[in-house]
């Protein structure tokens, strides 16, 4: 037998209005500033204040997300003996996950072009940053009204981070099974097995994006682990209408080491329609790809 399938999933929506909750630092020759205000600090000998803002005259930071799922499943299955089946298979899947957040604020650029100041020498509304750098390719960018900063201020303090990461899995695994065993009480089921999984991730990230941004900073997420699995099943009838169902695992991960879980339970049901059920387990979880191996995220916030 096989199974293949192939999914594409893109998700897009708005994050946010750009906003800052009164971390802007304004100083008092900003080249923007309002006369009544620039008055207003010199009677009270103020040289800079903090100023907070909806940026709704900025895009919208806009996330978009692409993800492509493929998975093949090829194997072999049959009978033997009196009421015994058996199944093998394997398994590869692949997802390929990118990431972007568009209109993302470059957090030195913004910085550098809300600084802007009048050049002596030309009376132009420059950067400050551009007058000991003339060549940095600062635009000044104005935050004192609703839609006066200009396009060129804009695309100069927004850009569009990204990331690539990639996930695989390969999974091997053999299975029999039979519902005829006589029982005292009726046919014993039994079930067992084995499989082999072994899933690892990657990615890439341009060093650009891994820092310096309002969101996003985007780290690589990179490892990986195999995992081998034996386990035995059975349901046993004790007596009309009673039923013993136990089950025992043998599992070893290659991170988090070897762990045996089991489960132990009844089943009654004295008439069709009534059934009572028991059972008691132990139950583990290893840790999965994202909790061992992810690089960390960075953002910035403001109390």
């Amino acid at each position: 037998f096989m199974e293949a399938s192939v999914a594409y999933a893109e998700t897009t929506f708005n994050l946010s209005t750009s906003y800052d909750l009164g971390t802007l630092t304004i100083r008092r020759d900003n080249a923007f500033l309002p006369a009544h205000v620039g008055a207003l600090m010199d009677a009270n000998g103020v040289s800079t204040f903090r100023m907070g803002r909806f940026n709704r005259d900025i895009a919208f930071n806009v996330v978009d997300n692409k993800n492509a799922t493929s998975r093949i499943v090829v194997g072999l299955k049959g009978d033997f003996g009196d009421g015994w089946n058996w199944d093998a298979y394997y398994q590869y899947g692949q997802n390929r996950y990118a990431a972007r957040i568009c209109n993302n604020r470059i957090a030195a650029n913004f910085t550098n072009a809300l600084d802007a100041v009048i050049n002596p020498a030309t009376n132009q509304i420059v950067c400050r940053s551009t007058l000991t750098n003339p060549t940095n390719g600062c635009v000044p960018l104005n935050r004192f009204g609703q839609g006066v900063a200009s396009q060129a201020a804009l695309s100069y303090v927004l850009g569009t981070p990204y990331r690539d990461q990639e996930f695989t899995q390969d999974v091997a695994a053999f299975n029999f099974s039979t519902n005829s065993i006589e029982g005292w009480a009726g046919p014993i089921s039994l079930a067992a097995g084995a499989e082999f999984r072994r899933e690892e991730m990657g990615g890439f990230v341009e060093s650009q994006y891994m820092s310096g941004w309002k969101y996003g900073n985007f780290r690589v997420t990179s490892g990986k682990y195999d995992v081998k699995e034996a386990y035995i099943e059975t349901v046993v009838p004790l007596f009309e209408g009673m039923d013993f169902n136990g089950a025992f695992r043998l599992t070893d991960y290659s991170t988090s080491g070897t762990v045996k879980t089991w489960k132990a339970g009844l089943t009654y049901a004295p008439i069709e329609d009534i059934h009572f059920r028991a059972s008691a387990s132990r139950d583990i979880r290893a840790a999965n790809m994202s909790e061992l191996y992810d690089a960390g995220t960075a953002r910035s916030n403001s109390v």
